[in-house]
């Protein structure tokens, strides 16, 4: 009658212990992530690469971007207006977004006839511009809109 009552309170106790774990809540979360700043919608400011840097974004290399805390993104490019000073835009591109690795998101296009993209984010300037970082070495500058 020991051993079973002894048994009965060991496995009494091991399922409360591994019942408890660290994912519970309350903790970091488990994976990579990206600060909730980013999700926002961006503007191109500016933009470098091999030290050259340019301010005056003309239309046909502007972007914008819409990131959504629900996984879902859009990016808008633009051309060069008929007349006027206001870009036009081009191209609106609607997709989901994964995080692949802290401060990284990879874009996939809804449409194939896009190329998924990936993105190295940093909030700089007290987390008023977004940084981002292509593997190519371009570096791009948004302002929140």
């Amino acid at each position: 009658m020991k051993i079973k009552n002894f048994l009965f309170l060991f496995l009494l106790a091991a399922g409360v212990i591994s019942g408890c774990s660290s994912d519970d809540g309350g903790g970091s979360p488990a994976g990579p992530t990206v600060p909730n700043g980013v999700f926002d919608t961006w503007n191109m400011t500016l933009y470098f690469q091999n030290s050259d840097i340019e301010t005056d974004v003309p239309c046909d290399e502007d972007l914008e971007y819409d990131l959504r805390s629900n996984g879902n993104y859009s990016k808008t490019s633009f051309s060069v207006p008929d007349s006027g000073d206001n870009c036009n835009i081009a191209v609106v591109i609607n997709g989901t977004w994964e995080i692949i690795e802290d401060n990284v998101l990879r874009l996939t296009p809804s449409s194939s006839s896009f190329n998924p993209e990936t993105l190295n984010l940093e909030l700089i300037n007290n987390d008023t511009q977004l940084e981002i970082t292509r593997f190519n070495g371009l570096v791009e500058v948004y302002n929140r809109l």
